[in-house]
């Protein structure tokens, strides 16, 4: 963030390897293997060649989406204008070979020279933010300090939009779910014996009536032990008394 610049590197490299310019599954050990936004950093470049600051929420935009492979962010202090500057969320292609190595010119930095989609239409955050590419080719953006999560087309059209209210209130990063999404998760409560929904000084006493009559049931588990015991109790009330 604060080198106004995204990095690229190799998690298959061991502690031993990291150090050093060789292995991982590129063969560079702990190098980076792709740069982008600032490349005076590495003296590839001037001020006037910077294009990110204080960015947040980098990534890669998945397979099968519009934009797949191509990095996505949100860029907190894109420009000068407004009492503050402006935000703004960029979307850029790394330059990738055949074999999946990121490319750089001898005496050039890395590329690309700039952006090939931005959204910078209102709104602005001094911390966090985020960005997202949605399966139909909208983008779902984080406006932090405001709040507002706004979803919007290719043309930049927003399509849906929400603000939480409250004093003090920010929003870091917001992400989207299909509706089917918890279609296939187990939405039973670890805890709630009474399958009531709520953990309460309820599944406390049931689950010491399970304990005390040394029987066993998957939800009163809470250490996943297959055993029921004090420490079962000791961990439910624990979570009781913080809801």
């Amino acid at each position: 963030r604060y080198q106004s610049e995204i990095f690229v590197i190799d998690h298959s490299t061991t502690t031993e390897e990291a150090p050093s310019h060789s292995g991982g599954n590129y063969g560079k050990g702990g190098d980076f293997l792709y740069r982008w936004g600032n490349p005076q950093n590495y003296d590839r470049g001037t001020e006037s060649d910077r294009i990110l600051s204080d960015q947040h929420s980098i990534n890669w935009i998945p397979n099968g989406y519009p934009g797949e492979g191509n990095f996505i962010l949100f860029n907190n202090y894109h420009s000068g204008s407004g009492p503050w500057g402006e935000s703004a969320v960029l979307e850029f292609i790394p330059p990738v070979d055949s074999e999946g190595n990121y490319t750089i010119q001898d005496d050039e930095p890395y590329g690309p020279e700039t952006y090939i989609w931005s959204y910078e239409e209102n709104i602005f955050t001094a911390m966090q933010g985020g960005s997202f590419r949605q399966p139909n080719g909208n983008t779902l953006i984080t406006d932090c300090d405001s709040a507002h999560i706004l979803e919007v087309t290719e043309n930049g059209e927003i399509v849906w939009e929400y603000t939480e209210s409250g004093a003090n209130t920010v929003i870091a990063r917001a992400q989207k779910y299909a509706l089917d999404y918890f279609d296939n998760i187990d939405n039973n409560l670890l805890g709630d014996i009474n399958g009531d929904d709520i953990l309460n000084i309820l599944d406390i006493v049931a689950l010491v009536n399970l304990v005390l009559a040394a029987e066993y049931d998957p939800m009163g588990d809470m250490n996943d032990d297959e055993t029921l015991n004090v420490l079962d109790i000791v961990t439910l009330a624990n979570l009781v008394l913080r809801s």
